[in-house]
């Protein structure tokens, strides 16, 4: 008897032996797949929502900035439209931000988000600002017409609103104005000679109007100017 019951707990203990690897095998699947993947999962989700929430907290900043921005171009419009008054008694001319020695020209900008807002700048693209020098200007308002130009008059040390003229070196016979010439509406000499680009032509500092008030231009110390 006592030789059966040993053989017996013998089979019963490695039944039970046998068992536990298979249980444990599986309870270690579950907490990888089922544990594991979810953790993931979730954390993902919070690290992308995270990521849109600052986006659209930098694109709030960024609007204000901007905001801001155009805020500070308005109050550079009004500071340089009242230096600009202080060379126009009457009010009736244009700002003008122009840099000293600008040799590319001036031209208008309408645009109030410019560095000093609405006005005539030199067309080389140079940066101004509140701390740059400016040269004088007295451009009267409608020089932006066809037949208008802005020029610097060395005379008076200042940009002002001129005609243009395309009277070609050596003209003897009397200029007159047209608005159907070969380069435009200004000054041409009436000998009828052909110009264009190519053409040498004579200095010229014809102030604004002087094709309305009819008394003709003048050729002095080597430059043309209204009579």
């Amino acid at each position: 008897m006592r030789a059966i019951n040993l053989t017996a707990c013998l089979a019963l203990s490695v039944l039970s032996l046998s068992s536990i690897p298979k249980a444990s095998a599986e309870i270690g699947i579950d907490l990888k797949l089922g544990g594991g993947k979810p953790e993931l999962e979730i954390n993902d989700g919070n690290s992308d929502s995270s990521s849109d929430n600052y986006n659209s907290d930098s694109s709030n900043n960024n609007s204000d900035s901007s905001n801001n921005n155009s805020d500070s171009s308005n109050n550079n419009s009004d500071s340089s439209n009242d230096s600009s008054d202080s060379s126009s008694v009457d009010g009736n001319y244009d700002p003008c931000f122009i840099h000293p020695n600008c040799t590319a020209g001036a031209g208008y900008s309408s645009d109030n988000k410019n560095s000093m807002g609405a006005g005539w700048y030199c067309k080389d693209g140079k940066v101004v600002n509140t701390n740059t020098s400016f040269d004088k200007c007295n451009i009267r308002k409608g020089c932006t017409s066809d037949k208008n130009y802005v020029g610097y008059v060395a005379n008076s040390k200042s940009w002002e609103c001129l005609e243009k003229a395309y009277i070609h070196k050596g003209c003897s016979s009397t200029p007159g104005f047209t608005n159907k010439g070969s380069l435009g509406a200004g000054w041409y000499c009436s000998d009828k000679k052909e110009v264009n680009q190519k053409t040498q032509f004579d200095p010229a500092s014809i102030k604004k109007g002087c094709s309305d008030q009819g008394s003709g231009i003048k050729y002095t110390d080597g430059i043309w100017t209204c009579n």
